[in-house]
């Protein structure tokens, strides 16, 4: 049950890091620059667990909601696009 519990606070702070790192690439979407770099991404997100960051960022590239071709820069994609609105929408975005 303790485990349980764990997981389930994992994966909603997970998802509230996904948020956090759609709304920052939308906004740089939105200004006009194509992508933003690792170290402005996750300077610009706090988590008590750094490496969380990099787990969301993994998850949001499986998904292919965000690409980087280098592994140091990140954009976002047209389906992240609709995945940040549809999350925006719900009140799940973070």
């Amino acid at each position: 049950m303790v485990k349980d519990l764990e997981s389930e606070n994992e994966n909603e702070m997970l998802n509230k890091i996904e948020g956090m790192i759609l709304d920052k690439l939308v906004a740089v979407h939105n200004a006009g620059t194509k992508s933003m770099n690792y170290v402005e991404l996750t300077d610009q997100i706090s988590s008590p667990h750094p490496e969380d960051i990099d787990t969301a960022l993994e998850d949001l590239v499986a998904q292919a909601l965000i690409h980087s071709a280098d592994g140091e820069n990140y954009y976002i994609t047209n389906d992240g696009l609709v995945e940040h609105k549809k999350r925006k929408t719900q009140g799940t975005l973070f």
